[in-house]
């Protein structure tokens, strides 16, 4: 009986997504508005941003799969809504359920190929879980076209992996420009770069790129401790965390 409804209940959302599609262009413009649950379950579940709103206050109330369920009512009405998916990926990840974390993101690119962040995470996931360099490296460049070389992280993303190939020429040059960028966090690239010249024995190099990561270190060295509610947030969230992490599907 339970199967017999959802495939109802798709066949209704499916039935009405070419009425909703104008709407669905638009749903990145949707105003989240925290009012309750009850009220959002009571308005008109075929508008994309009630949905939207819906899906984010079942994640409030900690109803995690429930708001699953409505991000993935958004992708049967429309295969395009790029952060139904990121959402849902989001909501794996917070609960520690990394296998469904990186099926979210399979499932982006696949359906929207030309998503940056998309991309991006399966860059990070052919890097530092398949350690398929090839591919992490394929995904990388795609979201670097994507973006027109304005996020410079990527850089410093591709450098990592030209350096794990031991493309180290290249992975200077990657480094050098996350280094050279604004980006609050840019001193990292030094210690990437002093590994690259001590490969290619370039020793002065080498000393020169470890001093400029010290000094980035040093300046940047209290943002990066947890406060004590931090650390108090963090222990219920890992706590939090471990309930759910086999229960999502």
């Amino acid at each position: 009986m339970e199967g017999r409804y959802i495939m109802i209940k798709k066949f209704v959302l499916c039935a009405v997504a070419g009425l909703l599609l104008s709407n669905c262009a638009f749903a990145s413009d949707c105003e989240i508005v925290h009012k309750s649950v009850r009220f959002y379950e009571k308005q008109d579940l075929t508008n994309v941003c009630n949905l939207y709103n819906l899906a984010n206050e079942y994640y409030r109330n900690k109803k995690y799969q429930k708001a699953l369920n409505t991000y993935e009512d958004i992708i049967t009405l429309n295969p395009q809504e790029e952060r139904a998916y990121i959402k849902r990926a989001w909501i794996y990840s917070e609960c520690k359920n990394y296998e469904n974390f990186h099926r979210e993101y399979i499932r982006l690119v696949k359906n929207i190929p030309n998503s940056a962040e998309g991309n991006d995470r399966l860059y990070w996931f052919h890097k530092y879980i398949t350690e398929d360099y090839d591919t992490a490296l394929k995904y990388i460049n795609k979201a670097i076209e994507l973006t027109n070389d304005k996020n410079f992280s990527y850089f410093y993303d591709r450098g990592s992996i030209y350096e794990k190939m031991g493309k180290y020429k290249e992975a200077i040059a990657d480094y050098t420009k996350y280094a050279q960028s604004d980006d609050e966090y840019n001193y990292h690239a030094y210690y990437g770069l002093s590994r690259c010249y001590k490969a290619l024995g370039n020793e002065a190099k080498e000393k020169e790129a470890l001093l400029k990561w010290d000094y980035g270190y040093e300046k940047n060295k209290n943002k990066n401790k947890l406060t004590f509610a931090e650390k108090v947030k963090l222990r219920y969230s890992d706590f939090n965390a471990k309930f759910h992490t086999y229960y999502l599907y």
